[in-house]
């Protein structure tokens, strides 16, 4: 098992075999690492606060190798597929976002959000890889982009008439063929099974996934046409089906959405969808599976039951199947847990940086990180029997074990789900009166003041 608490083994790891033109360079990049893993802030300066040679080399690699970025991106995939070499398929939750910039004067970012914001920064596509238990391995695959400067009242005509290859909605089969080099590039020998969001139901899309090895899920935000479904559209048609299942989910705590145990209504069917014609398009039939899931408990006021009509390419047979496909979709939360934790937590836009590249590079960075916290949190969950000493160093346990009056035999044998509940515990988490099991938000705090214990620790052996 990988030691998740060594964190320059972590680095070394997840960015050691980074082709950035010198050796040098990569070894910048993982002792930047390192540093950011116990420093949970977003500004250089605050990262190598007391090590003004670290902070003057990372500002001169992001200043000059800053676009050289696609390479430390590919060194995390390369080590995301290395852990996933005994899966038999990884799950890969993909989701767009963005940042902001601070140096809003630079040329070197463009626009985000709507035209209303006004925002200025880099937008950001990324897969991250979970085992099949949910998991999270590492970063599956990642792309960084401005856009370019379009007048408002000229903005939605020009993107209704561009080709498919300069549109934005091209990042979501870009980074799905970049993760599947990965993969191929690390040895994985496992399927790679995407789950994307509304955003990701276009045309194109569909017909790519329908021709790749791969497996890919889309939550419809269409109700297609069907061949041979005798006027009916896919929504109905599905809700026509005679097999019915009821099934379980649990629902994490999201902006506007209070964690709950969602009792749903299962139905499948295999369909053959007629795609629209679009600009410099015949018109395709594609094969598909599709999965209608409806939320039959009640929900808190203010909230929506859940309604999904998923699109996978992933063959269903059984109900099994098919409950497998809903249990897959449910993880695409976790790249959203990944994206607060990355804001929150490692708070990226803090950074300060001037130029998009410079930026970019260190938000792969930070962005590893925030996927190593999530490792961190979900192991604590779902391996709670887990012993800590996988997974903590011996200078941690001591600094958790001196704050709880614990003996160093006793924190020997203290398993995962202890040690996160102390590290939480000294970041505020009050107990599971507090609304459930410790989130990265206190975990990431504890490990703050943790990690400054251990410098003093290793401060203190220092001959003088």
């Amino acid at each position: 098992m990988e030691i998740l608490g060594d964190e320059r083994q972590w680095a070394e790891r997840e960015f050691g075999t980074a082709r950035l033109g010198n050796q040098l360079r990569t070894k910048r990049v993982v002792a930047m690492a390192a540093t950011a893993v116990g420093a949970h802030v977003g500004t250089i300066s605050g990262a190598f606060q007391s090590d003004a040679a670290g902070r003057e080399g990372a500002y001169r690699l992001l200043e000059g190798q800053g676009e050289q970025h696609d390479a430390v991106g590919r060194a995390a995939a390369h080590a995301c597929f290395k852990r996933a070499a005994d899966c038999p398929y990884i799950i890969a939750p993909i989701d767009g976002t963005s940042l902001t910039a601070i140096a809003l004067n630079s040329r070197s970012f463009g626009p985000i959000g709507n035209s209303r914001t006004r925002s200025r920064g880099i937008n950001i596509m990324h897969a991250i890889g979970l085992n099949p238990s949910g998991t999270p391995l590492g970063v599956a695959n990642q792309s960084y982009w401005t856009r370019p400067e379009v007048k408002r009242n000229k903005a939605r005509s020009a993107r209704r008439n561009m080709p498919f290859e300069d549109k934005e909605t091209l990042q979501w089969v870009h980074v799905m063929e970049r993760t599947l080099e990965a993969a191929d590039e690390a040895g994985f020998e496992g399927k790679v099974w995407f789950q994307a969001d509304r955003g990701a139901d276009f045309t194109e899309l569909l017909a790519w996934a329908s021709m790749s090895p791969c497996w890919v899920t889309i939550r419809a935000n269409s109700n297609r046409n069907v061949v041979g479904a005798k006027e009916r559209l896919l929504w109905e048609d599905v809700s026509s089906a005679n097999t019915c299942h009821r099934y379980s989910l649990n629902v994490p705590r999201g902006v506007n959405r209070q964690a709950r145990q969602a009792s749903l209504e299962i139905k499948f069917k295999e369909a053959l969808l007629s795609l629209p014609r679009q600009l410099g398009w015949s018109g395709v039939c594609v094969p598909i599976y599709a999965v209608l899931v409806r939320e039959t408990s009640s929900v808190a006021k203010g909230e929506e039951p859940i309604e999904w009509l998923l699109l996978t390419t992933k063959p269903i047979r059984t109900v099994r199947d098919a409950r497998e496909v809903v249990k897959a979709y449910g993880f695409r939360w976790r790249i959203e847990e990944c994206h607060k934790t990355w804001k929150s937590v490692n708070r990226v836009e803090d950074n300060q940086l001037k130029t998009a590249g410079a930026l970019a590079l260190w938000a792969r960075i930070l962005f590893s990180v925030s996927v190593r916290a999530e490792r961190l949190k979900r192991l604590a969950r779902e391996g709670p029997e887990l012993p800590a000493t996988g997974e903590f160093t011996d200078d941690e346990l001591k600094v958790i074990g001196l704050k709880f009056k614990k003996t160093s035999s006793e924190m020997k044998k203290a398993t995962m789900a202890q040690v996160i509940d102390w590290v939480a515990r000294i970041g505020g988490y009050i107990g599971k009166s507090s609304g459930g099991p410790p989130g990265s938000i206190t975990i990431g705090r504890g490990l703050d003041v943790i990690e400054a214990a251990v410098w003093v620790l290793a401060a203190l052996r220092r001959p003088q």
